[in-house]
């Protein structure tokens, strides 16, 4: 019963997680398209405290990392939606890498600034990849 109840645990967040990226993809055709997504790390972005610049490179490194995942898992989900099963694999497997690399960015933006480096310079990205 337990390896029936996390199977369908499994299942189910695919699913959900298949569901939103198609919602999302569906809204998003160009970007999808593109073969490639260039991540420059906003210059013009300053932080309410001082970063070094080794800080600054690792969250810049974190955030080109997060829109690659995202790239991939996009280019992924129509297959998925389709029934390929390789497809729905290599999305899961994203999707493991997208929570590991969530659990990295949390553990290093300790401090304030990070946080804020972060969250502005991804909020930039993302406006640059749709």
């Amino acid at each position: 019963m337990s390896n029936t109840h996390q199977f369908i645990d499994k299942l189910f967040s695919s699913l959900m997680f298949v569901l939103l990226l198609a919602a999302c993809s569906s809204t998003q055709q160009t970007a999808t398209q593109r073969s490639q997504i260039n991540y420059s790390p906003g210059v013009e972005s300053s932080p309410k405290g001082v970063l070094s610049e080794s800080e600054k490179q690792v969250l810049d490194d974190f955030i080109a990392r997060k829109i690659e995942l995202i790239r991939k898992q996009q280019a992924l989900v129509p297959g998925a939606d389709t029934g390929n099963e390789d497809d729905s694999k290599q999305l899961a497997e994203l999707q493991r890498q997208m929570q590991q690399l969530d659990n990295e960015i949390n553990a290093y933006l300790i401090r304030g600034e990070r946080r804020d480096y972060y969250y502005d310079a991804l909020q930039k990205a993302m406006k640059d990849f749709r």
